[in-house]
């Protein structure tokens, strides 16, 4: 999994700034595809998770969104946490990649656990966020 240890070096020694409370439209482009397959309304809700990874494999092999899925899935399921676990927030690694400090010290890799997921070879973005929430 793509979990670390808070620590002193090139993934570890990021600082959190005021920019990355929130990246940049935060899967904006998931949001976009969501709304126009009527799937669901992402409102950065635990919740939209379960509904979200009902379609991620479709949406993995469509054209339009397949090639771009892992990064937006991974900023939404980021947003999801850092707006619902206390203690979580947006911290950049000194080479800018966004990932999501816990209150426990752990950086989440939230791009590559999408990745991981959309791979089938990682958790389901609901059993993702509830470890990030015992955390």
């Amino acid at each position: 999994m793509a979990w670390t240890k808070a620590r002193d070096g090139a993934r570890g020694g990021g600082v959190r700034a005021p920019e990355l409370q929130r990246p940049t439209c935060p899967g904006g482009t998931l949001r976009t595809w969501a709304s126009s397959y009527g799937v669901v309304a992402l409102i950065d809700d635990p919740e939209d998770l379960s509904a979200l990874e009902r379609h991620l494999d479709a949406w993995a092999i469509a054209p339009e969104i397949g090639p771009s899925l892992g990064n937006e899935v991974g900023l939404y399921l980021g947003t999801v946490i850092v707006k619902n676990v206390p203690g979580a927030g947006w911290l950049a690694w000194p080479n800018g990649h966004p990932v999501v400090r816990l209150q426990s010290g752990r950086d989440l890799d939230v791009i590559a656990l999408a990745d991981q997921r959309l791979a089938g070879e990682g958790w389901d973005l609901p059993t993702i966020y509830t470890d990030a929430a015992s955390s």
